[in-house]
């Protein structure tokens, strides 16, 4: 009998030795990030920093003299907290954007042609964190609130100078360290300046992520982001551990018993 329970263990780890995926960072490299999650059975679900996207969080009213388009005007200041809930973005998830800086709002498109802010790629249809020359310690975070589990997730950051005191990191969603960039590159990935790509692929879901920049004179901006989701079928189609060990035992229990019968 007992080669029959090691065969039950082992019908039971095969699935899960198979499974195995370390979370990586990918920077400057959005193809490899979108092919990791396809490898991995995610699904990619795009999403643009443009008004029109916007314009579906919760918090967005569109102001009454923006007759053009019905969608917020370059320059606004949105206040300090967006959520997109399914109800009005259609999204298969829900998150919330902060800018953690007291006082400091997402600001759409934010130009302000002043010789002393970097200028960023045109068109931009970016989220600046904090408006520009007012607020510079652009600290953000975005939580994932609701929907589908989200397992990727990426975006452009626009005109970051990178200090050796700032991080970005992932956590899942008991609030685990999942992976981190750092300043100075201990203990983490080196954080990138300029305009990078920064996506991460994560084995497990994602409950959270936060930017910690520095204090310094640099304004930062965020430009079309996406995600990746764990597909509704693939809930069903993968048994839960101990139901996979009780169909193992199970069945070496018939096998034995039909061998001695």
């Amino acid at each position: 009998m007992r080669s029959y329970l090691l065969i039950a263990l082992g019908i039971l780890l095969l699935p899960l030795s198979t499974a195995v995926a370390v979370p990586s960072f990918f920077v400057n490299d959005a193809t490899g990030w979108s092919n990791d999650v396809i490898i991995r059975g995610y699904t990619e679900v795009p999403f643009s920093t443009g008004e029109g996207a916007i314009a579906l969080a919760n918090e967005v009213s569109i102001p009454p003299n923006n007759v053009i388009d019905g969608l917020p005007p370059n320059n606004t200041d949105l206040g300090s907290t967006l959520t997109w809930h399914t109800a009005k973005s259609g999204l298969p998830l829900e998150f919330r954007l902060q800018a953690l800086q007291p006082g400091a709002g997402l600001v759409t498109d934010d130009f302000e042609n002043n010789a002393s802010i970097p200028s960023f790629p045109a068109p931009s249809s970016s989220l600046s964190i904090g408006d520009f020359g007012d607020f510079t310690n652009d600290d953000w975070r975005i939580d994932f609130i609701g929907g589908r589990p989200v397992v990727a997730f990426q975006f452009q950051l626009l005109g970051n100078i990178v200090d050796g005191s700032e991080s970005y990191k992932i956590f899942d969603t008991n609030g685990n360290l999942i992976l981190q960039m750092t300043g100075t590159g201990v203990g983490g990935t080196q954080l990138p300046s300029g305009q990078p790509f920064i996506g991460v692929v994560s084995d497990v879901p994602i409950g959270f992520v936060t930017f910690d920049e520095d204090s310094g004179p640099n304004d930062i901006a965020l430009l079309a982001f996406s995600f990746a989701i764990i597909p509704a079928t693939v809930d069903n189609a993968i048994p839960e551990p101990a139901t996979l060990l009780l169909f193992a035992f199970g069945s070496a229990v018939m096998f034995q018993r039909r061998r001695i019968g």
